[in-house]
């Protein structure tokens, strides 16, 4: 997730606030990086199991830590594929992924109906 800030140190935090070994959420792995191609700072996730914290959950968390940091979300990023079923019955754009194409849903490589949750 693209943070308004190139504070890394707010990243960082943010990061140790979610993921599961700093006592946040299950199934969580993350830290706070410089995305120094934008001039800003990201939190980077790795979401191991998704029916134990699905994307949702962990995008409101991220927010809600921000904000503590008097820190904007600016979007998230989807690197790889992931089942419709991570997105919980949301929207992409709700967790931050504006016009997510098919191809970025797990389920149109399954043969499955490749529509989003509206």
């Amino acid at each position: 997730m693209w943070l308004a800030t190139d504070d890394v140190d707010a990243a960082r935090a943010i990061a140790r606030a979610v993921r599961e070994s700093s006592g946040g959420l299950p199934a969580v792995q993350a830290m706070g990086v410089p995305l120094a191609s934008r001039r800003l700072a990201q939190v980077s996730m790795n979401l191991l199991d998704y029916a134990r914290t699905p994307i949702p959950v962990v995008f409101d968390r991220v927010v809600e830590e921000a904000r503590r940091h008097d820190v904007a979300m600016l979007r998230s990023e989807l690197v790889g594929v992931a089942p419709r079923a991570a997105f919980a019955g949301r929207a992409p754009e709700s967790v931050g992924l504006p016009g997510l194409p098919p191809d970025l849903c797990l389920d149109t490589y399954l043969g499955a109906d490749a529509r989003l949750p509206a």
